[in-house]
């Protein structure tokens, strides 16, 4: 760069340096800026990538739950389909093998 004398005939000349000189402060500024940018859109980017996934595998986890929560519904209407005598039977087995299942616990715990 040249180095520039003060000339005082021409005001001109110092005003361009110093247009000169604010153009490249700007200039300057704006390739900061314009970094910061970059770096920030980047980490977005990056961020909104990982997000993307754990949504993905929310949704995946939600319809192996989804599928799950049908079959037991199904299960459910299955035994809601039955009649109240079923009902009692079942009631009745599952007590039976509760008593025998505790009385041969108390049997050979001995």
């Amino acid at each position: 760069s040249e180095m520039c004398i003060r000339d005082s005939t021409n005001p001109h000349h110092d005003m361009s340096q110093v247009s000169e000189q604010e153009n490249d402060a700007i200039l300057t500024a704006l390739m900061a800026d314009i970094r910061t940018l970059k770096t920030t859109g980047g980490a977005i980017s990056s961020e909104l990538s990982r997000h993307n996934k754990i949504i993905s595998m929310l949704e995946t986890s939600f319809t192996q739950a989804r599928g799950s929560l049908g079959k037991v519904m199904s299960k459910v209407d299955e035994v809601s389909g039955m009649n109240a005598s079923k009902h009692m039977w079942l009631l009745i087995l599952f007590a039976f093998g509760v008593f025998v299942f505790i009385y041969l616990l108390l049997k050979f715990k001995r």
